[in-house]
């Protein structure tokens, strides 16, 4: 689905370019960006949360006396990233990502129709 939904956003400015419409080009390029930048932002905020609970747990290692050997083993595992983690995100980021597709499919569609006009 996410792989669609970037495809409806970048195919949106293509269409549309050389159509004469020239908002709705940009308005489809700024769309295009902002989608962009979102979903490279919902997984690092994720990313953000589960590393953070990671610091915490090196540092109550640290405070327990713990050898440099358990906190190396400790940081080379994979860290594990639960559901409070993918929460972390705001939901108004997922509303925007949403209206981003529903734009861009908005947009593309015009283009569509424009160019078989």
């Amino acid at each position: 689905m996410a792989l669609l939904s970037l495809v409806i956003c970048i195919f949106a400015p293509i269409v549309l370019y050389g159509t004469g419409l020239s908002n709705l080009y940009w308005l489809s390029i700024i769309n295009s960006i902002s989608y962009i930048i979102i979903i490279l932002a919902i997984p690092n905020i994720i990313a953000i949360s589960a590393m953070r609970k990671l610091k915490v747990r090196v540092e109550e290692m640290e405070q327990q006396g713990a050898t440099e050997e358990e906190i190396k083993k400790i940081l080379n595992e994979d860290v594990e990233i639960t559901e409070k983690d993918k929460q972390a995100a705001p939901t108004w980021l997922y509303i925007i990502n949403l209206a981003n597709i529903v734009l861009g499919l908005i947009l593309l569609i015009t283009g569509i129709i424009y160019r078989m006009a």
